[in-house]
């Protein structure tokens, strides 16, 4: 349902999902299970990046939510899976953007794609590539998302950027 939630872009509601399930999943035992808890500490930083970009979460407690994110990416660095470490790399693009690091923002991206490929995560780095035609702008910026659009579209995707938005959601803005 989160996913849902972030396909449609209702970020608060994706947030508080994840909020309700959080004690719950963290009194299991399946954060034990490491896709679980990759998928958990990614989900986490999904949502709260989100709702900052938003402007759901302001002030202070922006600050405190994208320190617990930055948390949340060191988690998922501290895992010894090179997928967990390219999806911890696209959040941290987004983390760079949001704190007004535009470099920071472009080759986290850059990196993320390369990640992406090496670890045959063939829509992710689409969704990083659209990503960069975004930051490009201009024509070849637009023929850069042309092609991740084409390649979604290809897999049977209906809408292109609404998948970029829930696999990135803190980052797509066109």
């Amino acid at each position: 349902l989160i996913h849902g939630d972030l396909y449609e872009g209702a970020y608060e509601r994706a947030s508080e999902r994840f909020k309700d399930a959080w004690p719950a999943l963290k009194g299991s035992m399946l954060l034990r299970v490491q896709v679980v808890r990759a998928e958990a500490h990614q989900l986490r930083a999904m949502t709260a990046l989100a709702c900052v970009q938003e402007g759901h979460i302001r002030g202070s407690s922006r600050a405190r939510t994208l320190a617990m994110v930055a948390g949340e990416i060191k988690e998922m660095q501290a895992e010894d899976e090179p997928w967990i470490h390219a999806l911890a790399t696209l959040l941290q693009a987004s983390l760079d953007g949001l704190r007004g690091d535009a470099a920071g923002l472009r080759r986290q991206v850059e990196a993320a794609a390369k990640r992406f490929d090496d670890c045959a995560m063939a829509l992710h780095a689409a969704v990083a590539r659209r990503q960069l035609g975004i930051l490009d702008g201009g024509s070849a910026g637009g023929e850069a998302v042309a092609r991740a659009d084409a390649f979604m579209t290809g897999q049977r995707i209906r809408n292109p950027q609404r998948v970029a938005a829930c696999l990135a959601p803190a980052l797509v803005k066109a």
